[in-house]
């Protein structure tokens, strides 16, 4: 349940983040917390919580070193590493943070930008 709330946590300041400062305060909440009910809605069932082991945070110290992501960032980077290295799927990074787009493509790893002008493209091709 923690994780969940973490990843709830994220996600919520990823939309309030983008809405407009010209909103009011509690449209631009109900459309957060719409955006995030939907997210959870329609991903059900594609993402698997995976927790955060002692070897992800050590391989997030070298992330640091090879790519200088802030801590969060390379935390996220080694979790996809580490996930990459341990599974036959295909393993996508999806952030608007450029840095960390660039530095797991640099990494080996498949990125999508939600905020790209062809992000939808993109995952109707990634969803087959």
């Amino acid at each position: 349940m923690l994780r969940l709330m973490k990843c709830s946590i994220s996600l919520l300041s990823a939309f309030w983040r983008s809405m407009p400062q010209s909103e009011g305060e509690l449209e631009t909440a109900a459309r957060c917390y719409e955006a995030l009910r939907l997210f959870i809605q329609d991903s059900a069932g594609l993402f698997r919580v995976i927790p955060t082991s002692d070897h992800v945070l050590q391989q997030a110290m070298s992330v640091v070193e090879n790519h200088r992501l802030r801590a969060g960032d390379a935390i996220h980077l080694a979790a996809a590493l580490s996930i990459a290295a341990t599974t036959v799927s295909q393993v996508f990074m999806v952030s608007s943070d450029t840095e960390l787009l660039e530095a797991s493509d640099a990494a080996g790893i498949s990125v999508l930008d939600p905020q790209a002008t062809d992000a939808m493209v993109s995952l109707r091709q990634i969803r087959g």
